[in-house]
């Protein structure tokens, strides 16, 4: 038997806690184009789940933007409903202070 596309999978257990925010964000595609708009609704050291409005054109890997700086490199788990859930691929720069910001939230 076949296995279920990507976004078909249940999600896999979380290895970290996520708390919930509704914080503001950015999406580079790296491609050239200008970065999207979204909300982290959820976050955790090891992922989040993002509002995007039209998320098929968003590709598997890209590089999520918050705050005046905060960075992360992500892998798109599943999409769902103008929802995604991602894992971050890059740790946090050592003491980041918008990371540590949103965790907190």
């Amino acid at each position: 038997m076949g296995s279920l596309p990507l976004h078909a999978r249940p999600p896999a257990p979380r290895s970290s806690i996520r708390r919930t925010v509704r914080y503001p964000a950015r999406i580079d595609c790296g491609n050239g184009s200008p970065p999207r708009d979204c909300t982290i609704l959820n976050i955790s050291a090891m992922g989040a789940r993002l509002i995007v409005g039209n998320q098929n054109d968003i590709p598997e890997e890209f590089t999520l933007l918050f705050g005046a700086g905060g960075r992360r490199r992500c892998f798109v788990g599943w999409r769902s409903h103008g929802e995604i859930d991602v894992q971050f691929l890059s740790e946090p720069p050592t003491s980041d202070p918008e990371e540590k910001f949103v965790l907190d939230i």
